[in-house]
């Protein structure tokens, strides 16, 4: 997924901070080398999208990897650079686990939750990120094809704001709604369309 490199920047410094107070306690020698690389490569694979040729459910999750499974905000987690971190968000935990969690269609975390300026809060995954909306409350999953265009216009700061649904089957295709309009993959093309 292509990502704001200041929430980036963040997820990474967060990885990176728990993954030297783990390095600093170990004796494996890689482990710091394990964690870059392992924040590096899901970022370039994270746009697994779903088209519409794809046997996928309305959001574009495979539906054999999508078993819901409790996720609390207690519930510890590894991250893909191997280290332990929980959702501190209800509903963002809530969401993951009923996304399947670990085992789902977005994978594991690349780090802890992330609270931004506007209110809201998101977490990156291997293939994908869940935002919660600060007018709602709601959570939703961006990935794929539609997730790389958002980033590509600067996410929640850029001109659509905030996602207002997740991903949906339509002809052809797949959109997703945002506070400001809209966003559709069909047929191998993005398009995206304000509101009004």
């Amino acid at each position: 997924m292509n990502v704001d490199s200041r929430k980036v920047a963040a997820v990474v410094v967060a990885v990176g901070a728990v993954g030297l107070l783990g390095t600093a306690c170990s004796s494996d020698d890689d482990s710091a080398s394990n964690t870059s690389a392992a924040m590096s490569s899901p970022m370039s694979n994270a746009s697994g999208a779903a088209t519409s040729s794809d046997a996928t459910e309305p959001n574009g999750m495979d539906s054999g990897a999508s078993t819901p499974t409790t996720i609390t905000t207690d519930t510890e987690l590894t991250t893909v650079g191997g280290q332990q971190i929980t959702i501190g968000d209800e509903a963002i935990a809530k969401s993951y686990g009923e996304r399947g969690g670990p085992d789902g269609y977005l994978g594991k975390p690349l780090g802890p939750v992330v609270k931004l300026k506007s209110g809201g809060s998101f977490i990156t995954f291997e293939h994908g990120s869940l935002y919660q909306n600060p007018a709602t409350g709601a959570v939703y999953a961006v990935h794929g094809e539609i997730g790389d265009e958002w980033g590509r216009l600067n996410h929640e700061n850029g001109r659509l704001g905030y996602p207002t649904s997740d991903e949906t089957k339509i002809e052809g295709g797949l959109e997703q709604t945002y506070d400001n309009g809209t966003i559709k993959f069909v047929g191998g093309k993005v398009t995206v369309t304000p509101a009004g």
